[in-house]
């Protein structure tokens, strides 16, 4: 604490400093620099909520590939969303990752997303499903 030319604490400083350090880091926190140091899931549902599908397909394939539930059902809905047809098998080999494991979401959004497909392209993404490893 510093004091005055009447010898009172400037408590106020204190507080100053104090204020300042909390100020910067919350702006930390919200910049740019903050969002990198946020996981791939984490950046790969934002991506996800924004739109960039394609984003989050990127994002999200490495943790999913790791063994990841959150990534691979975001992943798969990821993938739903994408035009291609390949896209659309991913779609349903991720959610029945995450279904076999008793995630009844996962397996409604892998029947809902199944039910438009070809029913042999459903069987080649249950076949991928069975055979995954995580690597």
């Amino acid at each position: 604490f510093e004091k005055n030319r009447n010898g009172e604490v400037f408590v106020m400083n204190c507080i100053f400093r104090i204020s300042f350090w909390a100020l910067l880091a919350g702006l930390i926190a919200l910049s740019p620099i903050g969002v990198a140091m946020a996981g791939p899931i984490e950046s790969g549902v934002k991506a996800y909520s924004s739109a960039d599908y394609a984003g989050a397909v990127r994002l999200l394939t490495p943790p999913a590939e790791q063994g990841d539930a959150d990534a691979q059902y975001t992943l798969g809905l990821a993938h739903s969303k994408l035009s291609g047809h390949e896209d659309h098998i991913k779609a349903v080999m991720w959610l029945d990752i995450v279904a076999r494991s008793g995630d009844v979401d996962a397996g409604s959004e892998r029947d809902r997303i199944g039910a438009d497909m070809k029913p042999e392209d459903f069987a080649e993404a249950q076949r991928r499903a069975a055979e995954w490893k995580p690597k």
